[in-house]
């Protein structure tokens, strides 16, 4: 396993190699020389950083200097120092262009060889505490980022009222939060007699059209088998699961969609009774959450397992997901209690008065009509005058319950007013 900050020695001279072998293997130091340390691609473009010491001349170094100023500035996270094989009565010499404080050390050559490694070794500490403080505090930023991106998850869900526009939402943060390239979203749905037993795909993250369909609640298939055991399931590569794995990949989805799938995290949404009420399925973690990949790219090494971190920060999402989608469903049985209580009211209003029989539905149709209408005036006098859904829904109710007041009037009353009219 390669250490996290690769340590390279550059020198051109091949006699330190052997003279520096008691920490070689123990630090795990690559040796390159100067060529190689101005061409290798490595050095242009690295994803972490580079822990380098060089060892040279003064008059070396003040050949090559401007080259390595290039490749410093092609590639910052190179971290370096210098020791110079120079006499221990040196000094820093006015020509240089390296600042002095990346100047370790002066070692000459004719050293002992304790001496020798002990300057490398220190060196090479020196550059590992530096390297661990910004490892330290890129985490630090990290784990502020995601606890804030976790905060506006759950402002943001809170909020939403739609349930589509809330799946498409819950899909969108996880895949972000674990930087996935696609996701599905299934929820429990319960048969007549009120048992679970299905899973119901509900959305899909990929432009594709795909209608809702049932999945049955075992151990069968991937969503299933998380439904059922209530456990998250994080596999490194789906084409190559255990034979004794109880759950199966149904390739069809990479078929018909010109798709390859390989990592995938599986998280049940569990709500406050520790019930499954749904499943994330994420798919393909890639470096960039914007990259788009190509099919040649999934099937490549641009596509990771999911660690540990982006699960636990996802069954975060999950979690706030559960009560979003439990709040959500709660909402739509007031709202049909309610519809129903309208209903209701209306028929007693209307069973008051035969002769204006159906005048609270025909009212609320006219007024929503002209609000809707009022809605899509682009010019004059009401071109801002909008509506949403919200309003649209209480000029509905307000038009239904416009009579309310009838329910108060004896019966006798409405034959005196229907007798008055006749005179």
């Amino acid at each position: 396993m390669k250490p996290k900050f690769p340590k390279y020695i550059v020198t051109d001279l091949d006699s330190i190699v052997k003279r520096l072998g008691p920490i070689i293997s123990r630090l795990e130091i690559e040796f390159l020389d100067f060529k190689e340390f101005f061409q290798s691609e490595l050095f242009r473009n690295s994803s972490g950083f580079l822990n380098v010491i060089f060892y040279l001349t003064v008059s070396d170094l003040k050949k090559t200097q401007k080259e390595i100023h290039q490749q410093f500035q092609r590639n910052p996270l190179i971290l370096s120092r210098f020791i110079l094989n120079e006499n221990l009565d040196y000094v820093h010499s006015e020509d240089l262009k390296i600042e002095e404080e990346l100047i370790f050390s002066v070692l000459p050559e004719s050293s002992s060889d304790m001496v020798f490694n002990k300057t490398f070794l220190n060196a090479f500490t020196q550059l590992q505490m530096i390297t661990d403080q910004f490892d330290l505090q890129h985490k630090v930023n990290t784990t502020k980022y995601e606890i804030s991106k976790l905060t506006r998850v759950g402002i943001s869900l809170a909020d939403e009222k739609d349930i589509n526009k809330l799946l498409r939402e819950i899909i969108f943060s996880a895949r972000e939060i674990a930087i996935a390239d696609s996701g599905s979203l299934y929820l429990v749905e319960k048969d007549e007699l009120g048992l679970v037993r299905n899973l119901r795909f509900k959305i899909s993250s990929m432009d594709i059209d795909t209608e809702e369909f049932l999945l049955p609640i075992n151990k069968s298939s991937v969503a299933g088998y998380v439904a059922a055991t209530g456990k998250i399931l994080n596999i490194p590569d789906v084409y190559n699961l255990p034979e004794d794995s109880e759950y199966k990949f149904n390739r069809n989805f990479d078929v018909l969609s010109n798709y390859h799938t390989k990592s995938m995290l599986v998280v049940p949404m569990k709500n406050h009774r520790n019930e499954v009420v749904g499943v994330i399925q994420l798919i393909n973690k890639k470096r960039n959450f914007n990259q788009k990949l190509t099919l040649e790219q999934m099937r490549g090494n641009d596509v990771f397992p999911f660690d540990d971190y982006s699960a636990q920060l996802v069954m975060g999402v999950a979690g706030q997901a559960a009560v979003a989608i439990q709040n959500n469903h709660l909402l739509q049985e007031i709202e049909a209690l309610f519809e129903g209580f309208v209903t209701a009211s209306v028929n007693a209003i209307e069973s008051r008065d035969p002769t204006t029989s159906g005048h609270s539905f025909r009212v609320a149709v006219l007024t929503v009509g002209l609000a809707e209408t009022v809605d899509l005036i682009r010019e004059g006098k009401y071109k801002n005058t909008k509506f949403s859904k919200e309003q649209i829904k209480e000029i509905r109710y307000a038009s239904l319950l416009h009579d309310f007041g009838k329910v108060g009037v004896p019966r006798k009353g409405f034959g005196q007013i229907q007798e008055a009219g006749r005179l």
